[in-house]
């Protein structure tokens, strides 16, 4: 229970931040005239998504410390804590970590993302973004990679360009079509 004390701490917290944001945001026009969004929907939206994000991780978190017997929860004097979990420890070398490694990779791929939006578009150049994130960084079969890139441009055309007319940027070869 102490190994995770933090884990549930962080997690309650954002859980009430998200709550806090979700409230706050009635103090501003959600809806106006015309049923168009107002500057309240933003906070509104965002608070109730980190604070349904933030429960769930709570309540994964409670689950997990339910499920850990007590004797496992206590590292042998000879291991350190994260080898008594099954975690691996960091490389001795001054090679960096397999994790600094992806962090460093998913950053690159974003800002490619961004340098390329200004020529294809956003959608397209999200779309990209995520087929590289999960066929290259998480190492998801190139079918199941394709279909979630194909529905989550599909997504964000349909809420962002359909429902909420929100005009993305087009990039070059978007500006060549209007000429």
């Amino acid at each position: 229970m102490r190994k995770h004390t933090g884990e549930l701490i962080f997690a309650a917290a954002l859980t009430a931040l998200g709550v806090a944001m979700a409230v706050s945001a009635g103090g501003y026009r959600i809806f106006g005239a015309g049923g168009r969004i107002a500057p309240g929907f933003t906070p509104l939206l965002a608070g109730v998504a980190l604070a349904g994000f933030a429960a769930w991780a709570l309540v994964e978190t409670v689950v997990k410390i339910r499920r850990t017997p007590a004797a496992d929860s206590q590292p042998s004097p000879t291991q350190p804590d994260d080898v008594a979990e099954g975690a691996t420890a960091a490389p001795a070398s001054g090679s960096a970590a397999p994790t600094e490694r992806r962090a460093a990779l998913v950053f690159a791929m974003m800002l490619g993302a961004i340098l390329l939006s200004v020529v294809i578009g956003f959608l397209a150049s999200f779309g990209v973004l995520i087929l590289a994130l999960l066929w290259f960084v998480e190492r998801e079969k190139p079918w199941l990679a394709i279909l979630i890139s194909v529905t989550s441009v599909l997504t964000a055309w349909l809420v962002f360009v359909q429902l909420l007319q929100i005009p993305l940027p087009d990039g070059m070869i978007g500006l060549l079509g209007r000429v």
